[in-house]
């Protein structure tokens, strides 16, 4: 039933209110016209092609070869992952809590009409495809932590092998939940090392294709795609505007940093923590936009500038961003603005609890949950915050929320206080 209206909710927004293609700037446009040229037959080494990550611009061109290029395709393809999102977020609750099938059924209806994951539908980007492999990873991580099967081990390994095609900061999640196991194998079951092999088989194989493919494209090595370095120099030196002076149309301003240097000519207030650029606001290096050693150079100039107290603030700044001063781009309107408050107002205190109590010894399963949680802290520290970033976890979020809140409620219903209240 919740499925079925997280579809419905999805294909009316994605065939009719914002269909994909009605949007064809930026990022979007890129992945429709690589995914047009693969299926064009151009597969010619072209190192601009590695800039972003190839799973969005696979998946769009695997579905417009299967209906002959038909754009309506890639509004109900999105509206399907969007729900399986939906679904298996869904089913993390229930595995996670299954004595609480009231907040598993909210869970799941929260989610089928969140707005973020709705209006996301609408446009041909990443963040749905991710948000479809963290939600399923964050189910097969519980189920394999309570049942301890290879089955389920193969399809975590398979999903977040999936979801780093998409999103390359899925390895962080990987690399935390492999220290979550490890960490907490007492309380979680002794792991075996049959199970994280069987796990690591489908990530191996992800990552040597997208060596070889980066290798045939710019005659390097690397992983997946060559915008780490370019994201690194960006939070490093806090400029809400960077270029490569041989790459045209190469700007990128990360609409966090955007809007946080843009708060005080629209509000007329400083915002608290205002951007604080290490050199200029707008940089440029000298080089083409893929290529990542004069991205690393830049931002070590940064980062001497700076010193370690200036960007120890930056990193708590990324963090923030991931909820204030933005919305997940490229949404915009009152739908998003509000929405991005309600999360703030009432997601985050219950996310907040959820990752205090995950670090006690007792909250071992709730950690399998959210590692995924401190892993895109880790990466908003690393490089920059904003709510897009945030967004496809978002489902994870909604879930530790109403676990903590289901759980106050319990207790709130056995207090003595309640009772003597209850009173005449």
């Amino acid at each position: 039933m919740v499925g079925g209206l997280a579809f419905v909710v999805r294909a009316i927004y994605g065939l009719f209110i914002h269909p994909p293609f009605s949007f064809l700037r930026s990022d979007a446009g890129g992945y429709i016209q690589r995914a047009q040229a693969l299926l064009d037959g151009n597969f010619a080494a072209d190192p601009n092609s590695t800039f972003f990550p190839y799973g969005t611009h696979y998946l769009l061109a695997a579905v417009l070869g299967v209906t002959g290029r038909a754009e309506w395709s890639v509004g109900i393809a999105w509206a399907l992952l969007g729900t399986f999102a939906v679904v298996f977020s869904m089913l993390a609750a229930q595995a996670f809590m299954p004595e609480r099938p009231r907040a598993v059924v909210a869970t799941g209806l929260i989610l089928a009409l969140y707005p973020p994951w709705i209006e996301h539908g609408g446009f041909a980007l990443s963040e749905t495809p991710a948000a479809f492999c963290i939600s399923a990873a964050a189910f097969l991580g519980v189920r394999f932590a309570r049942a301890g099967r290879l089955r389920d081990a193969l399809l975590l390994g398979l999903v977040l092998a999936l979801g780093t095609a998409f999103r390359p900061q899925v390895l962080t999640s990987v690399a935390v939940l492999a220290l979550v196991f490890l960490v907490r194998r007492r309380e979680l079951g002794t792991p075996r090392w049959t199970a994280a092999a069987i796990a690591a088989v489908p990530i191996a194989v992800v990552l040597i294709f997208s060596a070889a493919r980066m290798r045939y494209h710019t005659g390097h090595l690397g992983l997946v795609s060559t915008n780490g370095a370019f994201n690194y120099a960006l939070g490093r030196c806090h400029a809400h505007t960077l270029a490569a002076t041989e790459s045209p149309r190469s700007a990128f301003q990360p609409p966090g940093f955007l809007r946080l240097w843009r708060f005080r000519e629209k509000s007329g207030v400083d915002p608290i923590p205002a951007l604080d650029p290490a050199l200029t606001p707008e940089l440029t290096f000298k080089g083409k936009v893929w290529q990542e050693e004069p991205a690393r150079e830049l931002a070590d100039r940064c980062i001497e500038a700076t010193g370690p107290v200036r960007q120890v603030k930056y990193g708590l700044t990324h963090l923030l961003l991931l909820w204030a001063y933005n919305v997940p781009w490229p949404t915009t309107g009152p739908v998003a603005a509000v929405s991005s408050f309600v999360h703030a107002l009432l997601l985050v205190p219950g996310l907040l609890v959820a990752l205090f109590r995950s670090l006690k010894k007792t909250g071992a399963l709730a950690l399998t949950l959210t590692a995924h949680i401190f892993a895109v802290f880790a990466v908003a520290i690393v490089f920059f915050g904003e709510a897009r970033l945030r967004m496809p976890y978002d489902g994870i979020i909604v879930l530790c929320a109403v676990w903590v809140y289901a759980d106050w409620l319990t207790r709130w219903k056995k207090s003595p206080w309640r009772t003597v209240a209850a009173e005449p």
